[in-house]
């Protein structure tokens, strides 16, 4: 796994009280979803201010029936999409948390996209077991991929 820097670092410091959400958190908390235990903190930085167009980390592993919070955040000048199809198919997603106030997203998620300086966190418990590719499809970000 690459080296953090400040910018991973600041993002970190930021989900202990990501934006707005502690109402929302709150509510996930009291909810059936608290069975699975808090919610494990992951972070993924779409693009870079440097203008690179990657995922950070690119790699995320994740447990099968573990309820996950998933920030994002788009540092870059240029939108940017989380896209997961197989992923979605196997996770059951709690919510989305995006925007300030945060508007809440329920559902299936195959596509997130990140305007440039736009975060959000995806809440989801994790299903079944696999190796799931995760992609920006904007023709020129190919080099954008993790994998789950």
């Amino acid at each position: 796994m690459p080296a953090h820097n400040n910018t991973n670092v600041r993002m970190r410091m930021r989900y202990d009280n990501p934006w707005p959400y502690t109402a929302s958190t709150e509510k996930i908390g009291t909810k059936k979803f608290a069975t699975f235990g808090p919610a494990t903190p992951l972070t993924v930085t779409l693009g870079a201010k440097s203008g690179e167009f990657r995922f950070e980390p690119d790699n995320l592993k994740l447990t099968q029936g573990k309820l996950y919070a998933l920030a994002m955040d788009n540092p870059s000048d240029v939108p940017h999409y989380f896209t997961a199809l197989d992923l979605a198919r196997s996770v059951y997603t709690v919510v989305v948390l995006a925007g300030e106030p945060p508007a809440e997203f329920k559902g299936q998620v195959t596509d997130l996209e990140l305007k440039p300086g736009a975060q959000l966190v995806w809440y989801f418990v994790a299903m079944r077991p696999g190796t799931y590719d995760v992609r920006c499809p904007i023709k020129g970000h190919e080099a954008m991929s993790t994998i789950c």
